[in-house]
């Protein structure tokens, strides 16, 4: 997901809905560089994902995964496990894999 720029996020998760086939479990992963109450993660809440570590662990306080190279995990919980369609969060399944690259604003190739 593009860092810091909501008009790319919003696209980029515009276009990961864009080549679902409904009723498909959808699994977005990654390092979005953003705390769980930014409106980058409101973002893909609305579009329907939930983040499965809150779905197993909601009242988790000790969650960080931003260290800023130190080694020391702070307050912001940076990475996400998103899902989406049937089995969301506890039993996701899994029915193609491929890798999606953004060129930052638009573009991703599936």
């Amino acid at each position: 997901m593009a860092h810091r720029n909501l008009a790319c996020v919003v696209t980029q998760v515009e276009h990961i809905r864009e080549h679902v086939a409904p009723g498909l479990a959808v699994l977005v992963t990654g390092d979005f560089n953003a705390g769980e109450d930014t409106a980058e993660i409101e973002i893909m809440r609305s579009a329907g994902f939930v983040d499965t570590f809150r779905v197993l662990y909601p009242n988790e306080t000790n969650v960080g995964t931003f260290h800023g190279f130190s080694g020391n995990p702070g307050a912001d919980k940076i990475d996400y496990v998103f899902a989406s369609g049937p089995g969301t969060a506890l039993q996701p399944v899994v029915r193609a894999a491929s890798t999606a690259s953004a060129d930052g604003c638009g573009r991703a190739w599936l």
